[in-house]
């Protein structure tokens, strides 16, 4: 278990790390604070599907395709070849 010490230096660090990374994205313009004007259900929508979407790509991919099922030996069915033809299509233009 880490001991006060050690959770007092993570906070620090962690305050000073946002207070560069703010103050960088607010002077370039990256960050910008405004009011969203749009209808009600996007905005309920909006932060779900931005928890959930890229979460769920990302699982898809580094789970499901990049994991090497043949050394798991679930099935016989050799799933590279199928696996590689369905990423090279997401990837081609």
């Amino acid at each position: 278990m880490p001991k006060g010490p050690d959770i007092l230096f993570s906070l620090v660090v962690f305050l000073l790390y946002m207070a560069v990374t703010l103050s960088i994205g607010f002077c370039s313009g990256f960050f910008t604070i405004g009011v969203l004007k749009t209808h009600i259900w996007v905005m309920m929508a909006l932060p779900v599907s931005l928890f959930f979407i890229p979460s769920l790509l990302e699982e898809m991919f580094f789970r499901g395709l990049l994991l090497p099922h043949r050394e798991r030996n679930i099935s016989a069915v050799p799933l590279f070849p199928f696996q590689y033809r369905r990423l090279y299509r997401l990837a081609s233009p």
